[in-house]
């Protein structure tokens, strides 16, 4: 292009372009003439500039100078009156109108709330709930602990373990291993609601350490019922045992059990760890404790161990005769006299059939030493007799029988105990010697009658055909 054509092609093109104004509206840039302009930015710019940013949370809002005020009006308000209320880990965002309500539905709850550790277990309860829980668990300790380390701690087996543990650590160990069911009856202050004991149940495949209870219930009466503590450390083997047991042994427990109506009921108390330390402390102390909140101990012992205030609810109920942290010490030596000083009908008659049978031992005890000390005599005597050596007394490492039953050798019928017998000592042989017999009173043979139907001596040898003997006259 000539210099000439250039200048009018300039003349024409570039006065708009230098003229150009680059006018901002946020990202956008808009070129215009100076003409231009004036006029965009008379439209456009105000708008951009009366721009008012409304935040709102996370969230931001370009808004006019004229719809801010607007836009604000309806939603800033309740942004401004949210309050946060904080239950626990949860929080809650509401408006200032909203909190009161929440606030006065649920906080009261959370606000109320009171943390009780009971061992390894926290327990969040409402302030109402709190006394009855914290109480039922209390109960091991209002007490009852110090009452048995005031009793027993000084005694050789449980001096060093009361000294080495605390009665909070005895307790805490004690709750740890309780049965849910027994902490609810507690809780609940139900120790003597039969309907209550009942429902603490029991595990028929648990074979291990525990507690127990058998509650003695009497189908006549739905509101009468007796009780029984145990521990073991093989608490269903245990059991099976009292089942067959109370058919013989001569226990009130059992005597009671036998009575005409009465049915027995097992639940468990609590078990615990074979591996526990101080296992058979625990096992004693636990039944020791039990027996006395739920009082099955005699009316007679109870006062020594319930605390101030603390009275017998159902006396007369309680079939735990000996103390458990005493069991097989003098003190189960006792239990007749204890029984005895009883009011109540059953214990009594229990009782009296207990002296009047130990009665019977007695005298039978003592009319056997009156024997074995003839024996003896008679054996002193034979010392000095020819055949002196051939006897010797018997001698259990020789695998002599220390005591033979023996009966008469011609009725087969009478039979009484050697409690001395004397053996052959070439041979080891029994020695069988003569006895009187009640039923060969003509025919047997024998020079000594007390009178004409008297009994007469005839020689006793072993029931047992197999035991080999010798009579005394044969020996040579």
């Amino acid at each position: 292009m000539s210099k000439r054509a250039a200048k009018g092609f300039e003349s024409l093109v570039a006065p708009p372009a230098k003229k150009q104004t680059t006018l901002p509206f946020g990202a956008v840039t808009h070129n215009a003439t100076a003409k231009e302009a004036p006029v965009i930015e008379s439209l456009v710019a105000p708008r951009a500039k009366q721009q008012t940013t409304l935040p709102f949370g996370a969230v931001t809002h370009d808004a006019t100078a004229k719809e801010a005020p607007m836009i604000e009006s309806l939603v800033a308000p309740r942004a401004k009156q949210q309050t946060t209320l904080t239950f626990g880990a949860v929080t809650h965002d509401a408006t200032a109108k909203e909190a009161p309500v929440i606030e006065s539905l649920v906080a009261p709850l959370a606000k109320k709330q009171t943390t009780l550790p009971f061992g390894a277990v926290t327990n969040n309860a409402t302030a109402k709930a709190a006394p009855m829980i914290e109480s039922g668990c209390r109960f091991l300790d209002e007490g009852y602990l110090k009452a048995l380390k005031a009793r027993h701690g000084s005694e050789d087996r449980y001096r060093d373990f009361f000294r080495m543990n605390s009665l909070e650590g005895i307790s805490r160990t004690l709750r740890r291993h309780f049965s849910s069911g027994l902490l609810e009856v507690l809780r609940g202050r139900k120790e003597f609601d039969l309907e209550a004991l009942c429902a603490i149940g029991n595990d028929p495949h648990y074979g291990g350490p525990g507690w127990y209870m058998n509650i003695i219930i009497d189908e006549n009466d739905p509101d009468w019922f007796a009780a029984y503590v145990g521990q073991s450390k093989y608490i269903r083997k245990r059991i099976r045992q009292h089942t067959v047991n109370y058919l013989f042994d001569d226990t009130l427990h059992y005597f009671s059990w036998r009575q005409p109506g009465k049915k027995s009921v097992f639940v468990h108390l609590g078990r615990v760890p074979g591996n526990l330390e101080n296992i058979d402390m625990i096992l004693n102390i636990g039944e020791q404790l039990l027996s006395i909140i739920f009082q099955t101990l005699p009316e007679k012992t109870l006062p020594e161990y319930l605390p101030v205030g603390v009275q017998i609810q159902l006396p007369h109920r309680g079939l735990n005769v000996a103390r458990p942290m005493q069991q097989g010490h003098k003190d189960a030596v006792q239990e007749t006299r204890v029984l005895l000083a009883s009011s109540n009908a059953l214990t009594l008659s229990y009782a009296e059939g207990i002296k009047s049978r130990k009665t019977d031992m007695l005298d039978k005890a003592r009319q056997q030493q009156v024997e074995e000390e003839q024996v003896r005599q008679m054996a002193t005597k034979r010392g000095h007799s020819k055949k002196a050596h051939l006897f010797r007394e018997a001698d259990a490492l020789l695998g002599d029988l220390t005591s033979v039953m023996r009966w008469c050798r011609i009725c087969r019928t009478t039979q009484s105990l050697d409690p001395a017998p004397i053996y052959e000592v070439s041979t080891g042989r029994y020695i069988a010697r003569k006895a009187p017999c009640d039923t060969c009173v003509e025919t047997a043979p024998g020079r000594i009658a007390r009178s004409k139907n008297g009994r007469k001596t005839t020689y006793h040898i072993p029931v047992n055909p197999a035991f080999p003997h010798i009579r005394q006259e044969d020996i040579s």
